[in-house]
């Protein structure tokens, strides 16, 4: 048991973004944040022009898996995926809809529901949902069951910020073990 779960935060540490994730997000919300307290919180065109172009644009729909729900076995359960997108991921989606049904919000994109109601406490609830959301299509879309090497770029960066990849993969996975909710 615990060398399943060994491998799988090692997996997770070293296959996928949140760092970066994490990193992109304080950018986009600390960087680009404007005074709109005169603009209405309900009002999507507030800070449409603040969301970074990179960002995305993405539906209030949760996409396909990029992969089959088995793709990361025996590391990764087929339904420890299909529990976690089916449900879980679902669910914020859901959530999503109804608390934006009927409100301008509800035609915007994921990551300008983002931007309108970080910081809003009146809308914490779509916040948390729509931030949820995000962040799970950016975990599935993280993984990958097909080995991949470092770009040269990437590797020297990981190389003179960390000394090697496998000393990133080690400091990933001792992070990633202090934080609620990394498995």
């Amino acid at each position: 048991m615990l060398n399943s779960l060994i491998s799988r935060r090692r997996l997770i540490a070293s296959g996928t973004l949140a760092p970066a994730g994490v990193a992109l997000s304080r950018f986009a919300f600390g960087a680009s944040m404007q005074d709109t307290s005169a603009q209405s919180p309900a009002d999507p065109k507030a800070t449409l022009s603040v969301v970074r172009a990179y960002l995305g644009s993405s539906p209030h729909t949760l996409r396909p898996l990029p992969y089959a729900e088995n793709g990361f076995e025996p590391v990764i359960s087929a339904r420890t995926i299909g529990f976690h997108y089916g449900k879980h991921h679902r669910a914020y989606f859901y959530n999503l809809h109804q608390l934006l049904d009927g409100t301008p919000l509800a035609e915007a994109s994921l990551e300008h529901v983002i931007m309108q109601s970080h910081d809003q406490p009146a809308l914490a609830d779509v916040f948390n949902n729509a931030a949820q959301a995000w962040n799970h299509n950016f975990y599935w879309n993280s993984l990958s069951s097909v080995t991949t090497k470092l770009s040269e770029k990437l590797r020297a960066a990981i190389v003179c910020k960390f000394g090697s990849n496998e000393a990133l993969t080690k400091a990933l996975v001792t992070t990633s073990g202090l934080q609620f909710g990394s498995g």
